[in-house]
C-alpha cells in the first residue's frame, strides 16, 4: 500500500518447523543431555502431510522446500523439539 504505483509488494513471512536441538545421540542418551532433544521416534514424520520431515542421525530434519508451516509435527512431538518459527523468504523455501 505504500507504493503509489504498486511496484513494491510485501511478501508474507513463512512459518516453518525447526528442530530446537541438534544433539545426535540415540534416544536414552539424548534424554540425559537435552530436555528438548529429538529421540528419533518418527511421530513427526508420520504426522507431516507433506513428507517434509526425515530422521537423520537420530534427529528430525525439516526440508524447508516441503514444509507448509501447518504445525502438526510440533503438536505430535513428545519431547517438544520441533517448534514453528517465522523464517525469511529465500529462494530455497519459496519453491514449495
Amino acid at each position: 500500500q505504500a507504493c503509489p504505483r504498486h511496484l513494491i509488494k510485501m511478501v508474507p513471512k513463512k512459518r516453518q518447523a525447526v528442530n530446537r536441538c541438534s544433539n545426535c545421540d540415540k534416544g536414552a542418551a539424548t534424554v540425559k543431555v537435552c530436555k528438548v532433544g529429538c529421540i528419533g521416534c518418527g511421530k513427526c514424520v508420520k504426522k507431516c502431510p507433506k513428507g517434509a520431515i526425515t530422521i537423520e542421525n537420530f534427529n528430525a530434519t525439516v526440508d524447508p522446500t516441503k514444509c507448509v508451516g501447518c504445525g502438526l509435527c510440533t503438536k505430535e512431538c513428545p519431547r517438544g523439539c520441533l517448534t514453528m518459527m517465522i523464517v525469511p523468504k529465500t529462494e530455497a523455501n519459496t519453491k514449495a
